[in-house]
């Protein structure tokens, strides 16, 4: 309660339009001391002594009045201390027991009355009355001490009563036996004794002392009940002054007195009664007031029910709800004149019941109600017991709220949650939920189910790491990113299969509420197979730019080598016999090279293949005794092969993989082992594609070339089919032997795979497309012609001059006649002047300007039929993509011995 509702409660505290209290306690006292001014100025007409029946009956009519109060007194602070705990009021209580039956001794002690065990003389009711004042004195006194919430233990009602009983005793048996022990305060004839009259004004003192106590506390508090308590002492201490001046027991002094004490004693029960009567009920209706306007102003519907289950009240929402206009319109109503139905009504009923009978609470009642106006709303009712003083249940007390808006919410919420758990579990996307922290996962869809080959048994409730999908450090990734930034996103992570196969995500993550938690919501993209392609892509690429630089090596090394080998012919005609094995080697060294270039162009694609359809189980067989030669004594070569696997091969390529490969498998096993090549027939399909970037769907031959030699590391795997590269000593390999194998395999449109780990040895998986055809392709060059009988007019298109040199002199050898031309625009001109006079063209298929296809156009336009015989460092299919050629033409491939030249130019002049 606020200060303001205190002081409204005593009655308002001190305000500016008040008197000072100086000025207000002496209007009081002055007016107070007017009827005794009165009585001491005017004594002819109002001092009087009256008779003495006139002066016993005013004097028991006024004890007898006193005596009711202060018994009033004592009975209104006893019986209402256990409600207001009022330490003051109960003080003053039981002190005025004490006066009020000494006051009643002193009027029944009285001259004139019956004898109170003893004879009545006026010392013995003289001394009553001096015990009832002192008493009373102390009682003033002792109370300006103490407060209405006093903590002091020995206030109480037992030790106060104990008290006044004691007081009340001590004074009875003093005063009726012992009387000659105790000071005189009256004597026949003489009147008051010093005693008496020294005893009222030490009483004086004492009460003015408590006036003095009790405006200091009015001062401090401005509670105007004092003013009750101040008045009373005032008025006492004018009574005892009246007892001191009185000549004759019957005196109006006397009388005087008397009516003093009366009046004080009724201020006294005034205070008594506002402070354990009126004060509380204020209080109580203070309280009542303020609980009423919290339960009207609270937003919840309360109610309260007897045991009948009919109403008792409810606050303003409850009876808005119900259609009332009031809450006094719900008293005795039940719930079936309320718009509920009958059905919730039952139901309300049974729940008032079970709380009755059970004494027990019971909430969050989750139900319906038909609202006055037709709605239908969601309740949560908590009901419970009310119980009186005795603990007896009295009723029920209910609150409910309407919660149709989260009811509603929560329909929206389960609904949406339901779409994101549909959208979650078929995301073609991995995705989990986890706790942020420690990682363990809630759920996951089936697409990370699918990708990492977990079940959703193996995973839910266990953290990622511990599921082996993930390791610490990658998972701390999240982590720092979550904690930074609260989000990820596109952060590449390695993560794990079931299998410990590695796989690369691009992840990305968000916190998300998810029944009032957060968890981590994690996605992932499986970019493994994607990235794989890139790899094999860029394998790809590099592989294929590797074979163009080895086609073109090989091309400009041709022209070098034609030099070579056409000027060793020439010598070889006019050496001597002592000069001639010096040729010979250096025709020898120029066959190697051309061997070397050779396997550039196999690498390359640009070698010429002749075509045949062939059963590769056969190839092996015939290679079987060659390839155990290469192998030597201490390695085991075997050899599975299935029903025939029939291709389209060049044969003596194809047996060139096979050394190859054998030849690599012997340096890779020094100490023995074993070689196995198997042949077998599979189907390649639209994943096996996806997965190695090779091929078209259909049936392939599978070879399978292994050994159990020394395996070859992770970092040279990729590097193994490029040319020149080798982890052979210096002098054991060129570095070409698998890029030959890589070369052949490709033109053959098929391709290799290697799998290999140190100490564990080394697969190559060769695949090559088959066919059903049973007739032989048509080979790539033509069936051998004798050389030409006659000796021929040539023009020789050749942009090399070294080249174009060493031929013309090897064809003049021949005996033909030769016409050079540097270029193909200079050969059109030089053919162009006398067309019959050139019996053939050998042209240069690659030249700067005009190549040798649009030579050909231009030699055409000025002879149709002119016979051309076309020359190149590159293949014959080469040339056949980089320019337009006839269907049929004629083709020799550089270095070219001169017999081969020669026999070609006579397949040109057919």
């Amino acid at each position: 309660m606020n200060l303001a509702s205190q002081r409204c409660l005593r009655g308002g505290a001190k305000s500016s339009g008040r008197l000072p209290f100086a000025v207000q306690a002496a209007l009081f006292v002055s007016l107070s001391a007017v009827p005794f001014a009165v009585v001491a100025l005017f004594k002819s007409t109002f001092y009087f002594v009256a008779s003495t029946p006139s002066y016993l009956l005013f004097h028991n009519l006024a004890e007898l009045f006193s005596v009711i109060v202060s018994l009033s007194i004592f009975a209104l602070g006893w019986s209402s201390y256990s409600q207001n705990t009022d330490k003051h009021a109960l003080f003053l209580s039981a002190g005025f027991l004490a006066t009020g039956l000494i006051d009643c001794f002193h009027a029944l002690g009285y001259s004139g009355m019956p004898d109170l065990v003893t004879a009545n003389l006026p010392n013995k009711a003289t001394l009553f009355w001096l015990a009832a004042r002192m008493v009373g004195a102390a009682v003033f006194w002792g109370s300006a001490w103490i407060y209405p919430e006093d903590k002091r233990g020995w206030i109480n009602r037992a030790t106060l009563l104990g008290a006044a009983f004691v007081l009340l005793g001590g004074t009875f048996v003093g005063v009726i036996f012992f009387p000659e022990q105790l000071p005189e305060a009256y004597r026949p004839g003489l009147g008051l004794t010093p005693f008496k009259v020294g005893t009222e004004y030490l009483i004086i003192g004492v009460l003015a002392w408590a006036t003095f106590a009790y405006g200091r506390r009015w001062q401090k508090s401005g509670d105007r009940l004092l003013l009750y308590y101040l008045a009373a002492l005032v008025l006492c201490i004018y009574c005892e002054l009246a007892f001191t001046l009185y000549r004759s027991a019957f005196d109006s002094y006397n009388m005087l007195g008397h009516l003093y004490k009366v009046v004080a004693y009724l201020l006294i029960y005034r205070g008594v009664f506002v402070a354990a009567v009126r004060r509380p009920y204020q209080r109580l209706r203070q309280s009542r007031r303020i609980l009423n306007q919290i339960v009207d102003s609270l937003p919840q519907s309360i109610f309260w029910k007897g045991r009948n289950s009919a109403y008792l009240g409810c606050n303003r929402v409850f009876a808005s709800r119900a259609g009332l206009a009031s809450p006094r319109e719900i008293l005795g109503k039940t719930d079936f004149e309320l718009p509920w139905s009958r059905e919730e009504s039952e139901g309300y009923r049974a729940d008032d019941r079970v709380v009755m009978e059970q004494r027990l609470a019971k909430e969050h009642i989750l139900e319906t109600q038909r609202q006055a106006d037709g709605d239908l709303i969601w309740i949560d009712t908590t009901k419970i017991p009310l119980c009186g003083e005795d603990g007896a249940v009295e009723g029920v007390l209910g609150v409910y709220e309407d919660i149709t808006e989260r009811k509603q919410a929560e329909q929206a919420l389960r609904e949406s949650n339901e779409r994101f758990f549909s959208a979650f579990h078929n995301a073609p996307i991995a995705m989990a939920i986890s706790t942020l922290k420690d990682g363990v996962c809630v759920d996951a869809n089936e697409r990370y189910l699918e990708v990492t080959g977990v079940s959703r048994e193996e995973i839910v409730g266990k953290t990622f790491i511990e599921a082996g999908l993930i390791t610490p450090s990658e998972r701390q990734k999240i982590v720092d990113a979550m904690q930074r930034d609260r989000r990820v996103y596109n952060l590449d992570l390695t993560y794990r299969t079931r299998e410990g196969k590695e796989l690369s995500w691009i992840y990305s993550g968000q916190m998300i509420q998810v029944d009032g938690k957060e968890y981590l919501l994690s996605s992932a993209v499986d970019l493994t197979q994607q990235r794989l392609l890139e790899q094999q892509l860029r394998q790809s690429q590099k592989m294929e730019a590797l074979g163009q630089l080895a086609g073109g090596v090989a091309h400009d090394f041709n022209n070098i080598l034609q030099v070579i080998v056409g000027y060793a012919t020439l010598l070889d005609f006019r050496a001597s016999p002592e000069q001639k094995p010096m040729v010979h080697e250096i025709a020898k060294a120029a066959e190697r090279a051309a061997e070397l270039t050779n396997g550039l162009l196999s690498y390359s694609r640009k070698q010429v293949l002749k075509l045949e359809t062939a059963d590769i189980n056969q190839v092996v067989h015939n290679i079987e005794k060659f390839l155990i030669r290469i192998l030597g004594e201490d390695i085991e070569l075997t050899i599975q092969t299935a029903d025939p696997v029939r291709t389209v091969i060049d044969k003596a390529h194809i047996q060139q993989v096979f050394v190859n490969l054998a030849s690599n498998a012997r340096d890779a096993m020094p100490h023995g082992g074993c070689l196995s090549i198997s042949v077998e027939r599979i189907e390649i399909d639209e994943r096996f594609i996806a997965a190695h970037n090779f091929g078209a769907a259909g049936p392939y031959a599978l070879i399978r070339v292994s050994d159990t030699g020394e395996g070859i590391p992770a970092e040279h795997l990729q590097h193994i089919f490029e040319p020149f590269f080798t982890t052979k000593v210096d002098g054991k390999g060129t570095g070409l032997g698998l890029a030959i194998v890589y070369g052949i395999i490709n033109q053959h449109h098929g391709s290799i795979t290697c799998y290999s780990e140190p100490g564990t040895g080394t697969t190559f998986n060769i695949y090559l497309p088959l066919t059903d055809a049973d007739a032989a392709v048509a080979q790539c060059s033509a069936a051998e012609l004798p050389a030409p009988a006659r000796k021929l007019n040539i023009l020789m298109v050749e942009d090399d001059e070294g080249v174009r040199t060493v031929t013309r002199k090897i064809l003049e050898t021949f005996g033909h006649r030769v016409v050079e031309a540097e270029n193909g625009r200079a050969a059109v001109e030089r053919y162009a002047q006398d067309p019959a006079a050139v019996d053939l063209v050998l042209l240069d298929a690659l030249m700067p300007g005009l190549n040798g296809g649009e030579t050909l156009v231009l030699l055409k336009e000025v002879d149709p039929a002119v016979k051309v015989l076309f020359m190149s460092g590159y293949a014959r299919e080469v040339i056949s993509g980089k320019m337009v050629l006839p269907e049929h033409f004629e083709f020799v491939a550089k270095p070219v011995v001169p017999a081969a030249l020669n026999e070609a130019i006579g397949r040109a002049m057919r």
